[in-house]
């Protein structure tokens, strides 16, 4: 009788262990597809709290008692490798850069910048590569699929063919939805409007990157204008965002980081008027790293970057990586 009684206990126990295995396994699923498509709709970027929130909820539906937190990063990071190629990295509360007030490009970096021409002998982008694991206070999705040049090239080409039929004469006809040819709401949303805001944002990045990560508001706008963007608060052709809305989108995509330091307002009569100066933001650091500036700069300007080249970029980015 003891025997059959320890053989029931060890069934039940072990039916009990494949029961939470796999709720554990569907909550896993959850979160991952959670995480996707916070990432499409909202930020790559997610804080644990808003994990930790959304898997409570998915234990209290799936009634499943809650594991460490650490078991369901691993399971997911399983997944979102296998199955999508992306890594769920963990990453530093905010970037350093959001930190201190801003200064003009005349005196010294914002508090807990430093000298940006001392980097390090190693990779710039050594520095924004180690993930902090399970126990980070905030997350991203990184796309780890190896880059295939050829497919990349191809799939530009034809967005590229896209966008051209857009174009009418060296006027922009993609807002014409009359012209239902050409104008569908796919090539129009899908194709040229995300083209140009891609386009601009690289454009903005690398401003501030080769400004040794610190510009002034009133210099950006200056090369901007230079590259036809209206700055006089009319909407940008295309993305149909004024430079100040496009300026905030970035901002709370945390593609940049903007410091502002108002005037202390001691003499009523000084004019001054504050200072801005924007930083790349913690989530350029991590899907915009050196390596990608270095392809960008090669397909660019038809080069191959060597050594000495390589150290002039990292002393033009000045800290950004840090």
């Amino acid at each position: 009788m003891n025997e059959e009684a320890d053989y029931s206990d060890s069934r039940e126990s072990s039916n009990g262990t494949a029961a939470v295995e796999s709720k554990i396994a569907i909550i896993t699923i959850r979160l991952t597809r959670y995480i996707l498509a916070h990432s499409e709709s909202q930020n790559t970027i997610i804080s644990r709290d808003k994990l930790l929130k959304t898997l409570r909820d998915f234990y209290k539906e799936e009634n499943c008692r809650p594991v460490v937190f650490a078991v369901i990063f691993d399971q997911v990071n399983q997944v979102l490798s296998e199955t999508y190629g992306y890594e769920l990295r963990g990453i530093e509360a905010k970037s350093k850069t959001a930190k201190g007030k801003a200064q003009d490009n005349s005196g010294s970096m914002t508090q807990g910048g430093g000298d940006p021409s001392s980097i390090s002998g190693t990779t710039v982008t050594d520095a924004a590569t180690p993930s902090l694991g399970a126990k980070a206070t905030h997350f991203i999705l990184l796309n780890k699929l190896a880059y295939l040049s050829h497919f990349e090239n191809f799939k530009l080409d034809q967005t590229i063919g896209l966008y051209n039929d857009t174009i009418d004469q060296d006027e922009y006809i993609g807002d014409d939805m009359s012209r239902s040819n050409v104008n569908t709401l796919e090539s129009r949303l899908g194709v040229d409007q995300e083209m140009a805001l891609q386009g601009i944002t690289c454009l903005f990045l690398c401003i501030i990157l080769f400004s040794k990560n610190n510009i002034l508001h009133q210099e950006i706008i200056v090369y901007l204008s230079k590259f036809g963007i209206p700055v006089d608060g009319t909407e940008i052709p295309i993305i149909g965002m004024s430079l100040d809305d496009f300026i905030k989108h970035i901002e709370k995509k945390e593609y940049i980081v903007k410091l502002e330091e108002k005037p202390t307002g001691n003499d009523n009569s000084s004019n001054m008027t504050g200072i801005t100066i924007y930083r790349i933001g913690r989530r350029t650091k991590y899907e915009f790293d050196v390596s990608s500036l270095v392809k960008m700069l090669e397909q660019i300007m038809g080069i191959t970057v060597d050594n000495t080249l390589l150290e002039d970029i990292k002393k033009s980015v000045g800290n950004a990586y840090d």
